[in-house]
């Protein structure tokens, strides 16, 4: 599933298991609006959340944060607002 909403792009990945979509990845893609993007990319069954920084026509990375952070259970597409800041 694709959204987007000022400017920001989100992807939304499910699977489909024990008749109810469950939530595995989030990704966003935000411009700086100058020169930069930075594209947060949320793996929920690892729990790996990766932040990276670069510039734009260019693989350089300018800043990359990686951390942990686990949710269970996965949120499912019922229940996903309520999950609300805790998956940016």
């Amino acid at each position: 599933m694709n959204a987007e909403k000022n400017d920001v792009r989100f992807e939304y990945k499910f699977i489909y298991k024990n008749g109810v979509f469950q939530l595995i990845q989030t990704s966003s893609v935000v411009y700086d609006g100058q020169n930069s993007t930075t594209e947060t990319v949320f793996n929920l069954i690892t729990g790996v959340r990766t932040e990276t920084t670069m510039l734009l026509g260019s693989e350089k990375i300018l800043k990359k944060n990686t951390k942990k952070i686990v949710i269970r259970p996965l949120p499912t597409l019922q229940n996903l607002k309520t999950f609300g800041n805790k998956l940016d």
